[in-house]
């Protein structure tokens, strides 16, 4: 069983301040290949504005958490993940739903989650930096 962390859903499109809410959500078990990311930082910029309205090109299934770039840090990995360790600090996949405290990703070892590092931060995203203050 997971733990309940605060995310923000929307159920509705419309004006984003008005379909969006805070709310609790169990945050799925860690298996054999997954991590538990803590979200340190997440984007707000206009597809997820556009998103929320109902005028992005890509839509989510609803109810969907928004955010689609973040950065966070490894709070728990499964037993078969060996090339990430708790304590890294990582870019999040893009469209994870990160306007969220926790996401648990699945086999990480074949998703495109990166080490933020200094060497490569040039390939993260250019929001998330700015947020992150990297």
């Amino acid at each position: 069983m997971g733990e309940i962390r605060k995310a923000v859903q929307f159920d509705r499109t419309g004006n984003p301040s008005d379909v969006v809410e805070v709310v609790n959500l169990e945050t799925s078990p860690v298996g054999p290949g997954d991590a538990l990311i803590e979200v340190d930082a997440a984007t707000i910029n206009p597809s997820h504005l556009l998103t929320l309205q109902g005028d992005y090109g890509i839509q989510p299934d609803l109810p969907a958490v928004p955010g689609a770039e973040g950065i966070g840090t490894i709070k728990e990995i499964g037993k078969e993940v060996s090339n990430f360790q708790v304590g890294d600090l990582v870019m999040i996949p893009p469209y994870t739903g990160t306007w969220r405290q926790q996401v648990t990703l699945c086999s990480v070892e074949s998703c495109p989650l990166y080490e933020v590092r200094p060497k490569t931060t040039h390939s993260i995203p250019e929001s998330v930096l700015s947020f992150y203050g990297i």
